[in-house]
C-alpha cells in the first residue's frame, strides 16, 4: 500500500520517520512540479510519500528543470 500526504513541514516529517524506524527510500528532493518530496517505508512495509509545496516556485522553472532532466541541459 502506498500513501501520499501533503504536509506543512516536510523536514519535521522526515526526522520523525527516521526516528521511528522507517527506511528512507528517497531523500528530500525538489521536484519539477513544484513540491519537495521524501519517501519511506514504515516498519509495517507501508510506503509513504510526504510532499510540501516549494515557496517562490513558478511553473516555468519546473518546465525548464523537467526539460533539463529528461533531455539534458542545453
Amino acid at each position: 500500500m502506498a500513501i501520499g500526504l501533503g504536509v506543512d513541514d516536510l523536514a519535521a516529517h522526515y526526522e520523525y520517520c527516521r526516528g521511528a524506524g522507517c527506511t528512507i527510500t528517497s531523500e528530500p528532493a525538489d521536484e519539477a512540479w513544484g513540491d519537495r518530496v521524501v519517501e519511506c517505508l514504515d516498519p509495517f512495509a507501508y510506503q509513504w510519500e510526504f510532499s510540501q509545496p516549494l515557496k517562490d516556485w513558478h511553473p516555468a522553472d519546473g518546465l525548464q528543470a523537467a526539460r533539463d532532466n529528461w533531455f539534458g541541459a542545453q
